[in-house]
């Protein structure tokens, strides 16, 4: 009975959370998770899964790019966000969207 209980603890701290793969080609984009810095591509995060969430990718020297991670409720009880994964080409241009970034409440060093 102890085991049972421990396992379904266990299980239900787990099930909160979803490992999600953040890559861009090319590598070292600073990866912004709902306005807050949290590294640099490649990384694995462990996310939320109770709501949606935004993934904003700033190189220097590149296009910025957005991903929205969605919720979705699933039959068996235990959400999930997709994509699963983020991998992203980067294009050349302005690594910088200001009012994007503003409405976003993304605070950048720039």
């Amino acid at each position: 009975m102890k085991r049972a209980i421990l396992l379904a603890l266990l299980l239900s701290g787990c099930a909160a959370y979803q490992n999600v793969a953040i890559e861009s080609d090319p590598p070292g984009a600073t990866i912004y998770l709902d306005g807050k810095s949290v590294g640099t591509t490649p990384q694995n995060l462990r996310i939320s899964r109770e709501s949606d969430h935004t993934v904003y990718l700033k190189k220097e020297g590149y296009r910025p790019e957005l991903v929205v991670l969605k919720k979705h409720d699933a039959n068996d009880g235990i959400d999930f966000l997709t994509p699963a994964d983020v991998v992203k080409r980067l294009a050349s241009g302005p690594s910088s969207d200001p009012d994007l970034e503003r409405r976003l409440k993304i605070e950048t060093e720039d």
